[in-house]
């Protein structure tokens, strides 16, 4: 779901200061150098958000600070954004742990030169740090509505049909191989992670919608590496 979109449906009023920050978060995001990261991405889970917004009576749309949630989204990634998806392991791993606070890193010095209030730009900051398993780790009891919205958003985002098509159109060739071999093992091992993966979620329809959106991605990337072991 587009960002004009997504606030017309929802009568969301920003100043301009706060739609220029999610404007320019969407235009870094469109410089991805990683396909997997980029406005695609950021999109959809705009899109997540209305499904949960249409769909679940666990919270009131006028209790979420869009002020907050919208700048998470199209900030939350802006690290992994400007960097090429990585063919080795270690990397990949360390690259996870970083997760959020490379992107809250870059967002505290955009910040430096825009009018925002400090209250915002630190609500903001934990935002996108908190949607990084590690920081989230460490702060076990401490997280806003915002914070808890965005990391499930972005988590079912992961479980995304339409960005694996995506990922598969950067990636494979037309008969379903890896353009580059060397993808192959970073591959196998992320679906044997995945397959022995527990997400928990703040939000009930967060986990039914989880639950419907594994078994359709376990069902299509087993087939991709079918492909490409024979």
């Amino acid at each position: 779901m587009k960002f004009e979109e997504f606030l017309t449906k929802y009568e969301i009023k920003l100043k301009p200061n706060i739609k220029k920050v999610c404007e320019d978060g969407i235009n870094e995001m469109k410089k991805s150098k990683d396909p997997a990261h980029d406005d695609v991405h950021v999109f959809d889970v705009l899109g997540i958000l209305d499904l949960f917004l249409q769909n679940s009576q666990e919270i009131d749309t006028e209790d979420i600070d869009f002020r907050i949630l919208l700048p998470s989204i199209f900030w939350h990634d802006v690290w992994k954004s400007r960097r090429c998806q990585t063919k080795n392991l270690l990397k990949f791993q360390f690259e996870q742990i970083w997760d959020g606070i490379g992107s809250a890193k870059i967002f505290k010095a955009y910040s430096k030169n825009i009018e925002l209030s400090k209250h915002n730009i630190e609500e903001i900051l934990f935002a996108i740090r908190y949607h990084g398993g590690f920081y989230r780790k460490l702060l076990k009891s401490d997280h806003s509505l915002e914070s808890k919205i965005l990391c499930d958003m972005d988590r079912l985002g992961f479980w995304s049909m339409e960005r694996l098509e995506y990922i598969q159109r950067k990636y494979l060739d037309f008969n379903g191989k890896f353009c580059n071999p060397k993808y192959l093992p970073l591959a196998i091992w992320v679906l044997k992670k995945l397959a022995k993966r527990r997400e928990s979620y703040f939000f009930k329809w967060s986990e039914d919608e989880f639950n419907r959106r594994k078994e359709a991605m376990f069902e299509k990337g087993y087939e991709i590496m079918r492909k490409n072991m024979k």
